[in-house]
């Protein structure tokens, strides 16, 4: 059986591998592409986050910067696909209190962003091309990781993610700010990733953990783009209608409510004891 730290590199570098194949062709970079590109990048910084405490923290730093820098490169193609998409998904949960021709202006606004936002992406090629040049070169250096079976190191990565998550829903249940609650979205989507990257048995401890994590960054993820829709909400923005805006307000704010109320529930499970009693040692 391979030992930890094989699993954790071999994550992380076929994980970057993988967001560095979806850079290429940048001139055709398409909505489904820069997700996965942005998904298998959240993958490789998990994976990095699980190897920091053998890497130290100036190459963790600085390979990190690279995945971030990257991510950040079609993000805006990934928040304006994502607003539409959330606009639809309220649309159909709310049938009867958000009719379609009333939203028609603002589903419209949001579209015409999404094209605007792809047309940059396209003329941004060559700094998508520096980006991948940037990734390979990332690559290149962290295959020079040592191959020495360091378990305890990489137990000690997890349990490490897995506290800064803990103290992340702490202070996000003490004032469930935007912010706050997105920040605990982040670092909880970094637990779910890193349990992945180490192919933890499902039904072991950490297994369990991983695949909470999953569904409650599920959840914080559609109650984070609600709140970027609800910033469309301005009336010189969306041409809506006084009542409509009205409607469609009160439903983000339903739905938000909601999904606070499982997010906090399952993260009361998920994050109940401290890493040492919660992670099984890999």
């Amino acid at each position: 059986m391979k030992s930890a730290h094989r699993v954790a590199r071999t994550s992380l570098l076929l994980s970057l591998g993988s967001a560095i194949r979806f850079f290429e062709g940048t001139a055709s970079l398409s909505d489904q592409r820069a997700h996965d590109a942005r998904k298998h990048l959240k993958e490789a910084r998990a994976a990095l986050r699980v190897l920091r405490p053998e890497l130290g923290d100036s190459v963790y730093r600085r390979e990190n910067r690279v995945f971030r820098d990257a991510s950040r490169a079609i993000s805006p193609l990934r928040d304006a696909k994502a607003q539409v998409d959330v606009l639809t998904a309220i649309r159909d949960r709310y049938p009867y209190d958000l009719p379609c021709a009333g939203l028609a202006p603002l589903e419209n606004s949001l579209r015409g962003k999404l094209e605007r936002t792809r047309g940059r992406v396209r003329t941004s090629a060559p700094v998508l091309h520096r980006t991948m040049q940037s990734l390979k070169r990332s690559r290149q250096r962290l295959r020079s990781i040592t191959r020495k079976q360091k378990a305890p190191t990489v137990g000690k990565g997890l349990r490490r993610i897995y506290a800064q998550a803990r103290k992340s829903f702490a202070i996000a249940k003490n004032k469930p700010t935007p912010v706050l609650l997105h920040d605990w979205r982040k670092k909880t989507k970094y637990l779910y990733n890193a349990v992945k990257a180490l192919d933890v048995r499902k039904r072991s401890r950490s297994g369990v953990v991983g695949t909470r994590a999953y569904r409650l960054g599920s959840w914080l993820g559609e109650e984070h783009d609600l709140v970027l829709l609800s910033h469309e909400l301005r009336p010189a923005a969306n041409h809506l209608s006084p009542s409509v805006r009205h409607a469609l307000k009160t439903a983000i704010d339903h739905r938000r409510t909601r999904l606070q109320k499982k997010a906090f529930r399952l993260g009361k499970k998920v994050y109940a004891d401290r890493p040492k009693k919660t992670i099984d040692r890999v």
